[in-house]
C-alpha cells in the first residue's frame, strides 16, 4: 500500500495555507497523529480537544468548631465526587518536556510515549554503518505478487463487467427508440452494391424495346 506523512510545524501554517475546511480535510485523513511539540495555543487546543475529557476522583474534607464559654466542640466532614476534566489542557500540552509526545489513533485511546532519540539510543551507529540509499534495491514478497495479480484480474473482471452492462444498456436504449431491436452486421462493397442493384432493379441484359 501507499502511505504518506504530513509534517507541519502549527495547525496554524495549515489552516493558512489550504483554509479551515480544506485544512480540517486533511487532518481529518490523518489515521495517525503525533503531537511532538505544541508551538502555539491554537496547535495544543486542537490536540486538547482530539484528547477529549477524563473524569476525575474529588476528594474533600472540611472541619467546623464552635466555641462557647465553658466548652469548645469540632467537627470533621469528608466528601467524596467525580468530576469531568480535560484529559490534557492546552497548558499542560504546550508545557510537555521535550522528550514526551503524544499519540492518536482512530478508535482508540492516545497514548503517551518517551522519545527515542537514535544518537542517543546508538551513538555513532551512522558513522560506523554508512550506507547509501542508492544500495537499497526492493524486492516484492510472494504475499505481496499473489495480492497484485488478484487485483489486476479483478480489475480486467470489473472492466469488462462493466462494458457488458453498457453495452446491454445501448442495446436497450436502441430498442426502446427504433421499437425494434438493432443487429449489427457488417457491410462490405459487393454486399452493398447488390443491394443497391436490387433497389434500382439494375441488370447486366439490355432492357427490352
Amino acid at each position: 500500500g501507499i502511505s504518506d506523512a504530513t509534517i507541519i510545524q502549527t495547525i496554524s501554517q495549515l489552516q493558512d495555507r489550504y483554509g479551515d475546511k480544506k485544512a480540517e480535510s486533511i487532518l481529518g485523513n490523518c489515521g495517525i497523529k503525533l503531537c511532538l511539540n505544541a508551538a502555539n495555543r491554537t496547535t495544543a487546543t486542537y490536540f486538547k480537544d482530539l484528547l477529549d475529557k477524563t473524569t476525575v476522583k474529588v476528594d474533600t474534607e472540611s472541619e467546623s468548631k464552635q466555641y462557647g464559654k465553658e466548652n469548645r466542640t469540632s467537627s470533621m466532614s469528608e466528601n467524596e465526587s467525580f468530576a469531568a476534566r480535560d484529559l490534557m489542557t492546552a497548558g499542560e500540552i504546550m508545557q510537555m518536556p521535550a522528550d514526551i509526545g503524544i499519540i492518536l489513533f482512530q478508535h482508540k485511546p492516545p497514548i503517551q510515549v518517551k522519545k527515542a532519540f537514535q544518537f542517543q539510543l546508538f551513538p555513532g551507529v551512522t558513522e560506523k554503518y554508512e550506507v547509501s540509499q542508492f544500495d537499497y534495491h526492493a524486492k516484492p514478497s510472494a504475499e505481496q505478487l499473489q495480492k497484485l495479480t488478484l487485483a489486476q484480474q479483478a480489475f480486467e473482471e470489473d472492466i469488462a463487467k462493466k462494458a457488458v452492462a453498457k453495452q446491454t444498456e445501448q442495446e436497450q436504449l436502441e430498442k426502446d427508440f427504433f421499437g425494434f431491436e438493432v443487429v449489427e452486421q457488417e457491410v462490405t462493397f459487393e454486399s452493398a452494391l447488390e443491394e443497391l442493384n436490387g433497389d434500382l432493379n439494375i441488370s447486366g441484359s439490355e432492357p427490352n424495346k
